[in-house]
């Protein structure tokens, strides 16, 4: 069976085209975990998908750093954005803090994030869980928020090896939808890479795989795709809170304390890279869909336009430098 990326008589050219050509087969895999926001009706009107993207070489790093910090705590049940109430010492919330304290400072450099956030509203009317025609919005967003990170993020790869992870669920349309994803997506991105959009590498994307959030119900296979899950859950869910796109939470402080956290990474997003303290360009991305025009645009947008700005609150030790004044100098007479 030839592979995906076969080339016309291969084995008649010569040893060095042989050998570059060799160096040309070689993609990168990367797994990438979907969560998601349902929208509610008369409640919530946003249909919320984050994507993490986890290179191979990133696997064992990124587990093996989540692992110590559930030891460290002593907390190895779920990590649930809605579960979070307290904050201060209480175990769950002080795992989620670290969690992603760690991927914003670390993480990050290698491991993108892609929220993809569509709006029922007075620009565009879509439908709701239950709607005729809401298995077809589902697949269509799903599809959008994968595309786009895979556009901004590995737009210098030629070939990318996709592997879908998906939140298990019993619910058997939603699983019907996204075994349609990787066809769907596969051809889309490469068809688009045919036309000549460099933005999109050559993609060969596996059948989904369905996985529990839930460590206790996860096999040894799944803990690593579980850990994922639950990461991308808190970046989703502190995402959309930092956006105001649902009501504040009532005495859940922990839930308030990291949403003001992401705000400040949210807010990052506008500077040019050069200027931003946390290296977030092509790294962690949140967009809204759609404006007025129907185009997808930046999330922070929405953010300086309202009330809620950076407040300063940013995650212990992800503090910007501070600026030393004449006064405060050490040197200072």
């Amino acid at each position: 069976m030839q592979e995906w990326w076969h080339s016309n008589n291969y084995l008649r050219r010569s040893p060095q085209r042989t050998l570059n050509r060799d160096l040309r087969r070689l993609s990168l895999r990367v797994v990438a975990v979907h969560d998601e926001i349902k929208p509610q009706r008369n409640r919530n009107p946003f249909l919320a998908h984050g994507v993490l993207f986890v290179p191979e070489d990133w696997i064992p790093i990124l587990v093996d750093s989540l692992y110590r910090i559930r030891k460290q705590y002593g907390f190895f049940e779920e990590v649930h954005w809605r579960t979070i109430t307290g904050a201060g010492s209480n175990s769950q919330f002080c795992v989620a803090r670290e969690w992603i304290k760690y991927y914003l400072a670390t993480a990050i450099r290698g491991c993108a994030f892609k929220a993809f956030i569509v709006e029922d509203g007075p620009n565009r009317r879509f439908p709701y869980p239950g709607d005729i025609d809401y298995p077809e919005h589902l697949l269509k967003s799903t599809k959008a928020s994968l595309k786009a990170g895979i556009a901004w993020s590995f737009h210098r790869e030629r070939k990318v090896r996709l592997q879908l992870i998906f939140d298990d669920t019993d619910n058997e349309m939603e699983r019907s939808i996204a075994s349609q994803v990787h066809d769907v997506l596969q051809a889309e991105c490469n068809t688009l890479r045919l036309d000549g959009m460099k933005r999109y590498p050559w993609l060969r994307v596996s059948p989904v795989e369905f996985h529990p959030s839930n460590p206790k119900e996860a096999s040894s296979e799944s803990l690593p795709y579980t850990e994922f899950i639950q990461l991308c859950d808190l970046l989703l869910g502190a995402s959309f809170q930092a956006l105001q796109l649902s009501q504040p939470p009532k005495n859940q402080p922990g839930r308030r304390q990291l949403a003001k956290s992401i705000m400040e990474v949210l807010a990052e997003t506008l500077q040019v890279p050069w200027f931003q303290q946390i290296q977030v360009h092509r790294k962690f991305s949140v967009s809204l869909y759609p404006d007025k025009f129907n185009f997808a645009y930046p999330a922070a947008l929405r953010m300086a336009r309202s009330s809620c700005r950076p407040t300063g609150h940013y995650l212990p030790g992800l503090e910007p430098p501070r600026t030393t004044t004449k006064d405060d100098s050490p040197h200072a007479a």
